[in-house]
């Protein structure tokens, strides 16, 4: 969102070409870079370009069913199909917002993660539960035993 061509203020611009008002504003603040976080978290390749497409896939096995891709809707605008329009930006809103809770629930899937991700998708995993919480069973009965064993 701070690129020039989907930047908050390139879109707010947008709003004033089109409607001849000023938009909306969101405090900078209140403002989240999603590809800045996925970056930062999980590094550059994330996913591959088209990232956004492409981390939908990851996450759901395929696009959303009103998702278009940014190249094709100026054409949706020229044509009028403005439903169409609207229907893929609300996808796309609404992933968005699956995706920062995906990132706090510590469940986004990445093509590409730092070895904490790695280690904690892997502890995630019911085996790995399964595995620690024995073996955890295993440690305080052994402590048991020699404790016993020390004072008898």
């Amino acid at each position: 969102m701070i690129n020039i061509q989907y930047g908050f203020e390139t879109l707010a611009h947008r709003y004033y070409v089109l409607c001849g008002k000023s938009a909306p504003t969101i405090d900078i603040d209140n403002r989240i870079n999603i590809a800045s976080l996925l970056n930062g978290l999980y590094g550059e390749k994330y996913a591959q370009n088209p990232h956004m497409e492409n981390l939908m896939i990851l996450n759901g096995g395929e696009l959303r069913r009103d998702f278009v891709a940014g190249k094709e809707e100026p054409k949706l605008f020229e044509d009028q199909e403005f439903a169409r329009l609207h229907a893929s930006t609300v996808s796309k809103v609404r992933f968005f917002s699956d995706v920062v809770e995906l990132i706090l629930d510590g469940k986004l899937k990445t093509e590409s993660a730092t070895a904490y991700v790695r280690i904690e998708r892997f502890m995630d995993d019911p085996l790995a539960k399964t595995v620690g919480f024995a073996a955890s069973i295993w440690t305080i009965i052994s402590i048991g035993i020699i404790v016993w064993q020390l004072f008898h």
